[in-house]
């Protein structure tokens, strides 16, 4: 049953307890690669599974080009995203894909990537703060899925003049929710916010007015 389980909640008293922390999720992610990733994968692409977790951790919430990456690994892009497929299946990552009315085309473009733990993210703060209202959306539309029977997702919007959203909520293809993610509120966010509003509208007019407000 020990396997199961979560991680123990840690307390930071010093240095040597930080690094106690981090061998403990190090821990975590070798038994998860060398026991689960086996039964989908062979034994000689450990290894390579290993790497692209340690460069995904530094990129958590920034598209992801799979041919850069691939780059990296000496991979194809078509290996990396199997590789990806697998770490979904294991549940230690979920992709955040855009948001457009053209299904297709929104699988084509860049998805964004999080940890299920954030204790997996190399950032700052702010990042982290980010990928912990990635996993609770996640879970609330997962949620939402589940009790209504309505296909609800976690997407994100990007516009043509590159403005961006961190996250939004879809349901049955249509915008119900606008959320971004800061970790203080500045003294030009209502500016920031109006531009935004005008410029996402023309992106998801589905979404109502009362709705695509940006919460903080």
């Amino acid at each position: 049953m020990e396997k199961y389980e979560t991680l123990p909640q840690a307390t930071i008293w010093n240095s040597s307890r930080v690094r106690t922390v981090q061998w403990t999720h190090s821990d975590r992610l070798a038994i998860l690669l060398l026991e689960d990733i086996l039964e989908f994968s062979r034994l000689q692409e450990v290894r390579s599974m290993r790497l692209l977790v340690e460069i995904l951790r530094g990129r958590v919430g920034s598209p992801l080009s799979w041919s850069s990456i691939g780059g990296d690994l000496q991979l194809s892009p078509n290996t990396v995203k199997k590789y990806a497929v697998i770490l979904e299946a294991l549940h230690i990552v979920f992709l955040v894909r855009p948001y457009h009315r053209n299904i297709a085309r929104a699988i084509q473009k860049m998805p964004k990537l999080y940890f299920y733990d954030t204790g997996y993210v190399d950032g700052d703060e702010g990042i982290k703060i980010e990928n912990t209202t990635a996993v609770c959306l996640r879970k609330h539309t997962d949620l939402l899925s589940d009790t209504t029977g309505k296909a609800t997702e976690l997407q994100y919007v990007r516009t043509r003049e590159k403005q961006k959203i961190d996250f939004a909520v879809t349901m049955e293809g249509s915008v119900s929710s606008l959320i971004e993610v800061k970790k203080f509120r500045s003294a030009d966010s209502a500016s920031i916010e109006a531009s935004w509003k005008n410029s996402i509208r023309r992106k998801v007019p589905a979404c109502k007015k009362s709705e695509a407000g940006v919460r903080y």
